[in-house]
């Protein structure tokens, strides 16, 4: 259980993060769209993915990656935690196959999922040991899917929000994972066409902003989205964070990870409730 004067630390810090997100919002209104072409085009991006014996984590590493617009400057961080004698027939069965492939792209650590300590210390593990001072960080949840040139499009978005501090964060809608049940049946993954055969105009394509919802049993704050209505026209700003979806320059994540008196993820084990609220105070 969080103490009474922890719970006033966290409402007080989101209150004064909602008067900040207020004023950003108002100076993102007065600043005119400049894009850097090379940076959008070329700069190095690393994806951290963590993924606890979910077999659609290689699924979405080939995903990932076909969808870029320049796949070259595509880095993943991919931590599996897994069972190596029960998960090989469906969690990692194509593993080898995608690296053959696509080895360049991606670098992994494996880890017995007995050894598992939760998400933030999988991520720690990811930033300390795969990490390699790629210019923009992405971390996503193992289960994921992509839009064509999701890597152009982020940078963009992220230039438009005119912040060097700026993370682009929300949780994001759901995919059409009606045809999950039929990822055993791939022989090959390159037998799989990711969300090619969906047809995007049956998907919610509305993004959403993050709020808070209630305090939880256990102390920690709970967050929900809210779709907006309509695209917004410009960045919008947001007071909260998503462990599943977050965008920034890689050196906002150090930062974070190098605060002077911040326990770091290597203290942070067996935590899941927590982690969102932690990084959006820092």
């Amino acid at each position: 259980m969080a103490s009474q004067s922890a719970l006033t630390v966290l409402k007080d810090a989101a209150k004064e993060t909602l008067n900040v997100a207020a004023s950003m919002s108002s100076q993102l209104q007065s600043l005119e769209q400049q894009l850097d072409d090379k940076d959008v085009q070329d700069a190095t991006i690393f994806v951290s993915i963590v993924n606890y014996r979910d077999g659609e984590g290689q699924f979405t590493l080939k995903d990932l990656l076909e969808k870029a617009a320049n796949q070259d400057r595509v880095r993943i961080g991919y931590c599996l935690q897994y069972d190596a004698a029960q998960d090989s027939d469906f969690v990692n069965a194509h593993y080898a196959s995608l690296y053959q492939q696509k080895g360049k792209n991606i670098r992994a650590l494996f880890m017995p999922h007995r050894e598992a300590r939760g998400p933030m210390y999988a991520r720690w593990l990811v930033q300390k040991r795969l990490f390699q001072n790629e210019k923009y960080y992405l971390q996503v949840d193992c289960h994921m899917r992509f839009i064509r040139n999701w890597d152009s499009i982020l940078i963009q978005q992220y230039q438009a929000c005119r912040d060097k501090k700026a993370v682009i964060t929300t949780y994001p809608n759901g995919y059409d994972s009606s045809y999950v049940k039929e990822l055993k049946q791939f022989t090959s993954i390159e037998d799989w066409d990711g969300t090619d055969k969906v047809s995007v105009q049956t998907l919610e394509n509305r993004s959403s902003l993050l709020c808070a919802e209630k305090f939880g049993n256990d102390g920690f704050l709970r967050l929900r989205s809210k779709q907006f209505q309509s695209f917004p026209s410009q960045p919008v700003a947001s007071s909260f964070y998503a462990a599943g979806f977050n965008f920034s320059l890689s050196t906002v994540i150090q930062d974070c990870a190098n605060r002077t008196g911040l326990r770091t993820g290597s203290e942070l084990k067996c935590l899941f409730f927590g982690e969102e609220s932690l990084m959006a105070l820092r």
